[in-house]
């Protein structure tokens, strides 16, 4: 009885202004998590639609409509565009050797060790990866068309598993890719003295394919 008299006193209209405030605070906490989660959806919402607009832009810079993806500055990449375009309206044959041994052209600005155009990548089917020179445009006319049909070709004897081993095999892959690279500047009417240079290691005409040459060890690929 002692402690029922010492409980403090609440008046009925106090206990049901509490029961109010308790109900609208709750409310306002209801309210402001609401809150938090519309603007949590929002930023997602917009943060999701930067994303794809990114995906857009890269697909559009880097993807090109033959299948292959250039990875490089935009003014290569619509270079390279041009050089496709280029090679389906006039060689058509060697335009579908580069869509079928090449998927990815990665543009370097700078490839130690050489001064050559590029190189290509053995894969699975062939080659399906190649590194060209950003500055391969700069050497005239024809001669990126050149590159890209001359790793191409690469391509296609990794894919038919001709023989790398011995330095005269190389000497005759290179040579065979080299007639095809010919073929596409006499086609573009490449710099004469670029001409003149790729007829000359076209023909094995070169300090190391003259030494196969002379032991009877450098021989033409058939045509591929």
């Amino acid at each position: 009885m002692a402690a029922e008299r010492n409980k403090e006193y609440v008046p009925p209209w106090e206990t049901q202004a509490q029961k109010v405030r308790d109900t609208k605070e709750a409310k306002a906490l209801r309210a402001q998590k609401r809150e938090k989660n519309h603007q949590k959806f929002v930023r997602a919402k917009w943060r999701n639609r930067g994303i794809l607009v990114g995906i857009i832009y890269l697909i559009y810079w880097f993807y090109t409509p033959h299948g292959i993806f250039v990875l490089g500055d935009p003014l290569s990449v619509g270079r390279y565009r041009n050089v496709l375009n280029d090679l389906r309206t006039q060689m058509p044959m060697e335009y579908e050797m580069v869509k079928n041994h090449i998927d990815k052209i990665n543009i370097s600005y700078f490839i130690p060790g050489g001064n050559y155009a590029g190189y290509a990548k053995e894969g699975k089917r062939g080659t399906k990866q190649i590194t060209l020179l950003e500055n391969t445009f700069i050497q005239g006319p024809g001669y990126a068309h050149s590159t890209l049909v001359h790793e191409a070709c690469h391509g296609l004897q990794f894919e038919k598993k001709l023989s790398f081993i011995g330095f005269c095999n190389k000497q005759s892959r290179e040579h065979a890719c080299n007639q095809m690279g010919l073929k596409v500047l006499y086609k573009f009417e490449g710099n004469p003295e670029m001409i003149k240079h790729y007829e000359s290691i076209a023909i094995g005409n070169t300090e190391y394919g003259n030494s196969c040459m002379r032991r009877g060890d450098l021989e033409f690929m058939p045509e591929l």
